[in-house]
């Protein structure tokens, strides 16, 4: 890290303006004082939009350092949206090259062709002597799928660009910028016509029960975002603050206690995840033995009596 100082230069460097007039520009170290008030350093603006609400815990003792990111899951996972997870900073960087699936457009293909075979299969949609799908006669006339997509872009530019226009004339009569990432709030699938839209949602739950397809979406492979440096293993929520939910700003606040319970002596042992104690509880049921040594495990752990010998 380095910081930016301004002193004044003693040399006229080829310039007729007073020396005390002028400002140079050195880098200098920036140091963390231990006993001094910390100093505030901002999280960088040009942060992945893969890392989703990333903290930065850093460890010195001025000869070793150590950095840490600790953020929401990245890409494909089976973790809860609002669990943390800590990576080497080091790694970050290799954690977001993996986010997606690089097969992802290929899948994506698939699913398409998978669906529309299904829905062929089942009545739903006729194939011509051409190849092309097309509505039954009874839904928009019976005019082919490509058709309505087509509808519906058209549909979608238009509304887009009236509402850019209406946003631009908007910003001109109250005197503000307009912002060059507008875009528009809705997507192209809300402008087919209504009858197909309507028939459409009849597929779902046809083809939920239809065991071909279901069959075929399974031989997809899988995709999850590995971490790690070789990305050979899952992401793992931090267990260390605890099961609620925390905003990016508690969970400064949260770091800090975790380790301030150290120092104090008032951390809790460690416990499993709510899901195992929950089993554990179920399987005691009514067993008094079983319920006694339920509580010495996950209440007061290291403090169950030694059985008589």
């Amino acid at each position: 890290m380095s910081a930016q100082v301004k002193t004044d230069s003693n040399e006229q460097k080829g310039t007729d303006q007073p020396a005390w007039k002028r400002a140079e520009v050195k880098k200098v170290p920036m140091a963390l004082n231990p006993v001094n008030n910390p100093v505030n350093v901002p999280i960088a603006t040009d942060t992945p939009k893969e890392l989703a609400e990333p903290i930065v815990v850093v460890v010195t003792c001025g000869t070793l350092f150590q950095q840490l990111t600790i953020s929401r899951p990245v890409g494909y996972h089976d973790l809860p949206e609002d669990s943390w997870i800590i990576t080497p900073t080091g790694d970050v960087k290799g954690l977001i090259a993996v986010a997606e699936d690089p097969s992802a457009e290929r899948k994506e293909k698939l699913r398409r062709v998978y669906r529309d075979e299904a829905l062929v299969r089942l009545g739903l949609l006729i194939k011509d002597v051409d190849g092309k799908l097309k509505y039954p006669p009874t839904v928009w006339g019976g005019k082919s799928v490509s058709e309505a997509a087509d509808h519906a872009k058209r549909a979608w530019k238009e509304a887009s660009d009236n509402a850019l226009a209406e946003y631009k004339a908007d910003c001109e009569s109250n005197h503000r910028q307009p912002k060059k990432n507008w875009k528009f709030g809705f997507a192209v699938g809300g402008f087919y016509p209504p009858a197909v839209k309507a028939y459409e949602e009849t597929f779902k739950e046809k083809l939920k029960a239809d065991a071909t397809y279901t069959g075929a979406l399974k031989t997809l492979p899988e995709y999850k975002t590995l971490a790690g440096p070789s990305h050979d293993r899952p992401q793992v929520a931090a267990r260390m603050f605890g099961n609620k939910p925390h905003t990016r700003e508690q969970m400064v606040d949260v770091i800090k206690k975790s380790l301030m319970d150290d120092y104090d002596g008032t951390r809790m042992a460690d416990l499993p995840p709510a899901s195992v104690i929950a089993q554990a509880f179920k399987n005691a049921g009514d067993d008094q033995h079983k319920l006694k040594e339920f509580i010495f495990q996950f209440a007061f752990p290291g403090l169950q009596p030694k059985a008589a010998t």
